[in-house]
């Protein structure tokens, strides 16, 4: 069997790293394939896997045409005599951060002859309504078999007129056992008490009350350092490596205390799960900071940035509040979910028929890849003029 998966992996991001890597062994317990084709961005991923082949094809680049050309021609050749095309997982479908993500990722389906699937997908939030039309007219293909990780993304795909079966999971990574590199065990322990602290920058969250936040939690639980970890680094979108550097800072301009940074895709990835793994406590505002935190047994306090961080706690009856609720509490709501712990409720949906792409798809498909040629190739252009 031959498997083909577009994803996120390898864009220096912690969390979609590790949905590739579950995932990829999830499809290889279930179908034992002969070989697996992985897209990925520029950075390197490991995938620990063995019987199967690992084959990475890297994301075409509009930025260099030989470049696209040459990675679009080799993943199409891979994908002629596929037979598994597998879209997921993560928030896959939205288009808060580019109008073409969504299409960036479902693309690929017109190359597929075979059984396609969407597996652990988030959607939304969706600004545009010609995305949702979009969506629509893609999602609705018969065969296509379509698995989301909340309900949120279940309600939103059948408000925009998905008619098609869903599947409803978890998130990939919520839903399955951590790779070994998470186990606490395996790292030695120290009596320090050390707080742990991923926290994306956000319109919500104050810097000022954030530091005066933290340096009040640190004096209450007699914490000894503070631990800041970046999930997601690369050159070009440094902002959440210098918020960090920016809340030491101003952690360090209140109160004497050791703050150590440990940045995903900078560093040797098991010092940075080493370290990850070894925190008291922890406050996390990253979605899969919540849940690598909960799943190995670490207090977190919950800051609430997207509906996907309250729809996890709501899941398991905990409460959790936007960081301008959170200061205004009188202490500090530490959330612990022993079944988050044991959760590995995801399973690879039961597959349909092959499927079968009629004309408006097709059409769709290629208008939006028209669409997206030309304003990535004006871009491209703008930013080398620049």
């Amino acid at each position: 069997m031959k498997i083909f998966i577009v994803g996120m992996p390898g864009s220096a991001n912690l969390g979609d790293d590790l949905i590739s890597q579950i995932l990829v062994k999830q499809l290889v317990d279930r179908f034992n394939p002969s070989i697996i084709g992985i897209l990925t961005g520029e950075c390197p991923v490991h995938y620990d896997i063995k019987g199967t082949k690992i084959e990475i094809f890297k994301r075409p680049n509009k930025r260099s045409f030989s470049n696209f050309f040459v990675r679009l021609r080799s993943i199409k050749a891979f994908l002629k005599d596929v037979d598994l095309l597998v879209i997921g997982g993560g928030g896959l479908l939205q288009d808060t951060h580019y109008s073409f993500t969504v299409h960036k990722y479902l693309r690929y389906i017109k190359y597929a002859k075979k059984r396609v699937a969407l597996m652990g997908i988030g959607v939304g939030p969706l600004k545009f309504r010609l995305n949702k039309i979009y969506l629509k007219i893609i999602l609705n293909s018969p065969k296509l078999t379509i698995q989301v990780r909340d309900v949120d993304s279940l309600n939103l795909l059948r408000s925009i007129g998905v008619k098609s079966p869903i599947h409803l999971s978890t998130d990939i990574v919520e839903g399955s056992p951590l790779p070994a590199f998470f186990n606490k065990d395996s790292y030695v322990a120290t009596n320090e008490k050390i707080l742990g602290c991923s926290i994306r920058k956000w319109p919500d969250i104050n810097l000022h009350s954030l530091t005066e936040y933290i340096v009040r939690l640190v004096s209450q639980e007699s914490i000894g350092k503070i631990k800041f970890f970046v999930f997601e680094h690369q050159n070009q979108s440094p902002e959440e490596k210098e918020y960090a550097e920016i809340l030491i800072n101003e952690i360090n301009n209140l109160r004497d205390i050791k703050c150590e940074l440990y940045v995903y895709g900078e560093m040797d990835h098991k010092l940075f799960y080493e370290n990850l793994t070894t925190v008291t406590f922890a406050i996390a505002s990253r979605f899969h900071a919540n849940i690598i935190w909960q799943k190995i047994g670490i207090p977190v306090v919950p800051i609430v940035y997207a509906p996907k961080v309250s729809s996890l706690y709501q899941k398991y009856n905990h409460d959790s509040f936007r960081f301008s609720q959170l200061v205004s509490l009188a202490s500090y709501p530490f959330i612990q979910i022993p079944e988050l712990m044991n959760n590995n409720d995801f399973q690879i949906p039961p597959m349909q028929g092959y499927i079968k792409i009629n004309l408006s798809v097709r059409f769709a498909l290629t208008i939006y890849d028209l669409y997206h040629f030309l304003a990535s190739t004006i871009n491209s252009l703008w930013i080398r003029i620049k």
